[in-house]
């Protein structure tokens, strides 16, 4: 389904804590379809924090969601924000060419077929 997005990998969460979402609703899937970075909340609240849509051009192919900050960092500074614009470009740009790489080289890699 085109408007269902994917988990395809996790780190640091519980699976069950995770639900499917589609774009434009929930918090993930409301950041893929403004293709903007969001911050959602402070450290006590639940969801994630951070979205960060992976885009090429204007379209989001991907989003990385940030759950919890390390234990030190209170909040998400200027710094913070300068560096998820940059996962946002750079990790939309590497997903795309492992998948080209994947594609010309005939490796299916998990989530082949999950973005059609």
């Amino acid at each position: 389904v085109a408007d269902v997005l994917y988990l395809v990998a996790i780190e640091g969460c519980v699976l069950e804590n995770v639900r499917e979402e589609r774009l434009g609703e929930g918090p993930i899937g409301e950041a893929c379809s403004q293709s903007q970075p969001c911050v959602l909340r402070e450290r006590e609240a639940e969801g994630p924090m951070v979205v960060v849509p992976l885009k090429l051009g204007a379209q989001a192919i991907g989003a990385v969601a940030v759950f919890e900050l390390l234990e030190q960092q209170r909040a998400l500074d200027v710094f913070d924000h300068e560096l998820l614009r940059m996962v946002s470009a750079q990790g939309a740009s590497a997903l795309a060419a492992a998948r080209l790489s994947a594609a010309a080289h005939g490796a299916i890699p998990r989530w082949a077929g999950l973005d059609r």
